[in-house]
């Protein structure tokens, strides 16, 4: 359930960022008034909290310097290798989305 509400937590702010154009001040005060609500969890908290962090080393907020690229244990690989294997259906949710882009940066 965790890695369904944390891509659904980074389709929100990809919305809500780029083509909302809202900036990091207005995500935190989105994102804790909805943890006020129904989507109360420890992922949407945290979530609002990252959005004020400010970077120590440079101007502006931490969140903006995070580089959008991820490594890979392999457990999504074998996952969706075994779903093959087995012809059964598998999620391609963020997991995969870290494959494919382990695969194409190298």
């Amino acid at each position: 359930i965790e890695y369904g509400d944390m891509q659904l937590i980074s389709e929100a702010y990809d919305v809500l960022k780029h083509v909302g154009g809202l900036s990091n001040e207005e995500l935190a005060a989105i994102f804790e008034v909805w943890n006020r609500g129904e989507l109360e969890s420890f992922l949407i908290e945290i979530t609002a909290d990252i959005f004020k962090v400010k970077d120590e080393l440079g101007e502006g907020e931490l969140v903006d310097k995070i580089l959008d690229k991820t490594g890979m244990k392999g457990t999504g690989k074998w996952t969706v290798q075994q779903a093959a294997e087995l012809s059964v259906a598998a999620s391609l949710d963020c997991r995969y989305c870290r494959i494919l882009n382990f695969v194409n940066s190298n």
